[in-house]
């Protein structure tokens, strides 16, 4: 999907972090993107000493879509979902 986000990418804004992971090649990777397996492997594996303050209500991510009226709509992911 590299070339759909490079695509867009200028849209998406400076502030939007992206990261990928797998075997790439050069040509699959964008510029400004973050190598997830790298991170994945230097993270710590300990848990955490205490549970962030989300419930299952709390927002998870969310899923940008085309929208049938033409403009980006943002569905809201729940961590319950």
């Amino acid at each position: 999907m590299a070339a759909a986000v490079a695509e867009v990418s200028a849209q998406l804004g400076k502030s939007l972090l992206k990261f990928c992971s797998g075997d790439l090649g050069p040509e699959g990777v964008l510029p400004d993107t973050h190598l997830l397996d790298p991170l994945l492997q230097e993270a710590s594996t300990a848990p955490l000493a205490e549970a962030p303050g989300k419930g299952m209500d709390d927002r998870l991510f969310y899923i940008y879509t085309s929208g049938t009226t033409g403009l980006p709509k943002a569905a809201i992911v729940v961590h319950s979902r």
